[in-house]
């Protein structure tokens, strides 16, 4: 009975994960382990610096519209310079959105980097994840490979906003941001060894 519950269980696993897909699944939990920490937190963050709802509601208006414009150039550039490259180039991008945050609280004209940051992140994440993830899936378990993904997916955004959580418990917001940047630059190590 154990066995064939052992068994069942295990078919959904993919059989033959690449060690591409592998490293791409370490690199992105990691990556957003660190995202979902500081996620729930940034407009909260700038409620307590002053600014208005509407005015958080038009900054992440205006992520959102020069990701659209952007995404097609990041698209680009992750299939001339590969997905590792450019995943590790749109953490550096999110790292700088984070940084802009803890700026943000001295002067406001750190708003607008901050959300140009951002948007290019996106912009060259996105498409290299999914370039990365379709080009290294095998056609016959693309279904467990996502599948997969779906669930590591829950499991940290979930385990995300309780560090995150507890973090400010702790400490303040500036070291939310900067343990969230170092848990992202260390989610590269996976796809540049």
């Amino acid at each position: 009975m154990l066995s064939r519950l052992i068994n069942y269980t295990v078919s959904f696993f993919p059989a033959h994960l690449s060690r591409q897909l592998r490293e791409l699944y370490v690199a992105v939990a990691i990556g957003n382990l660190a995202v979902s920490a500081v996620m729930i937190f940034e407009p909260i963050y700038l409620y307590k610096l002053g600014y208005s709802i509407p005015s958080i509601i038009a900054f992440y208006g205006v992520v959102y519209i020069l990701y659209f414009i952007t995404m097609p150039y990041g698209a680009g550039v992750a299939l001339r310079y590969g997905y590792e490259k450019i995943i590790f180039l749109s953490s550096l991008f999110l790292v700088g959105f984070y940084l802009s945050f803890i700026g943000v609280a001295a002067s406001p004209v750190f708003l607008p980097i901050a959300a140009l940051c951002y948007a290019l992140q996106k912009a060259f994440y996105w498409p290299s994840f999914y370039y990365g993830f379709s080009i290294y899936g095998r056609d016959e378990e693309e279904g467990r490979e996502v599948g997969n993904w779906e669930v590591l997916e829950v499991i940290v955004s979930a385990l995300g906003p309780l560090l995150g959580g507890l973090l400010l418990f702790m400490s303040n917001f500036a070291t939310l941001f900067v343990v969230a940047s170092l848990l992202i630059l260390i989610a590269n190590i996976p796809l540049l060894v």
